[in-house]
C-alpha cells in the first residue's frame, strides 16, 4: 500500500502526470454524463448527468489553465532539437520542428480563447470561437506530424535491429528494442485515438453528432497514457 502510494505522489508531483489523471477523471465523468443522460425520463437520472458534465466540464478547465505556462516548455524544445547527418534522424528532426511550430500556433490561440470566455480578455465572442477551431487545426496538424515521426522511427528502429541482428546482438540491447518499440507503439496508438477527437473539433460543424465518440476516444488516449505514466513511477 506505502509503495502504490509513492507511485501515486511520484506521478502526480510532475505537471504531465498531474494531466494524465485529470484527463482519466474528465473522460470518465463525461462518459457517465452521457450515460446517466440516457434516463432522461427520471429526474434524478437529470440532475446525476448534469453533476457528472459539471465535473467534467471543471476538469477540462483545470487542465487548459494548467496549460497556460506550456509555452515555455516548447521554447526550450525547440532549443533542443539539434541537426543530424544521418538522413533518418533529419527527416524525424524536422518533423519535430513542425511539431512544434504547430504547438506554438496551438497554445497561444487556446489561450486567447480561454482567457476571454473568462473575460479577461476583451476579444469578440466570434474572434474567441475562431481561435478555438485553428488551435484544434494546429493540434490535428500535430496529430499527423506526429504520427508520421512515429512512423519513421519505426523504420529506423527496424533498420537499426536488423544492423544489431547481423553483428549478433546482446541480450540486453534486444530487451532495449523492445522497450523502443513498445514506447512507438504506445506513442501510435495515443495519437490515433486523438486524431478524431482532432478532426471532430477542427470542423464548425464536427466530424459526427455523438459525444459518446468524444467520451471513448479521450477516455481510450487517457487510459493508455496513464498506464505508461504509472509503469515507469
Amino acid at each position: 500500500m506505502l509503495d502504490e502510494l509513492e507511485r501515486i505522489t511520484r506521478l502526480l508531483s510532475t505537471s504531465s502526470g498531474t494531466d494524465k489523471c485529470l484527463m482519466l477523471i474528465q473522460y470518465v465523468a463525461l462518459l457517465l454524463s452521457k450515460i446517466s443522460a440516457r434516463g432522461h425520463k427520471f429526474s434524478s437520472s437529470r440532475r446525476l448527468s448534469q453533476r457528472f458534465g459539471a465535473l467534467s466540464g471543471l476538469v477540462s478547465e483545470t487542465r487548459t489553465t494548467i496549460r497556460l505556462l506550456d509555452l515555455f516548455s516548447l521554447l526550450q524544445w525547440w532549443r533542443s532539437l539539434k541537426p543530424s547527418g544521418h538522413s533518418f534522424k533529419s527527416r524525424i528532426l524536422d518533423l519535430e520542428r513542425m511539431e512544434v511550430i504547430s504547438m506554438l500556433v496551438f497554445y497561444p490561440l487556446e489561450h486567447i480563447y480561454f482567457l476571454t470566455t473568462k473575460k479577461i480578455l476583451p476579444c469578440s465572442p466570434r474572434v474567441a470561437l475562431k481561435a478555438a477551431l485553428y488551435s484544434c487545426r494546429a493540434w490535428a496538424v500535430y496529430t499527423f506530424l506526429h504520427l508520421g515521426r512515429l512512423w519513421h522511427s519505426y523504420q529506423e528502429l527496424q533498420q537499426e535491429q536488423i544492423q544489431q541482428e547481423q553483428q549478433g546482438s546482446e541480450k540486453q540491447a534486444k530487451i532495449k528494442f523492445e522497450a523502443r518499440r513498445a514506447a512507438l507503439i504506445n506513442g501510435l496508438t495515443v495519437n490515433l485515438a486523438y486524431l478524431p477527437l482532432t478532426l471532430h473539433w477542427s470542423l464548425e460543424k464536427g466530424l459526427y453528432s455523438s459525444e459518446y465518440i468524444t467520451a471513448f476516444c479521450g477516455l481510450f488516449a487517457a487510459v493508455t497514457q496513464l498506464r505508461v505514466a504509472w509503469k515507469a513511477s
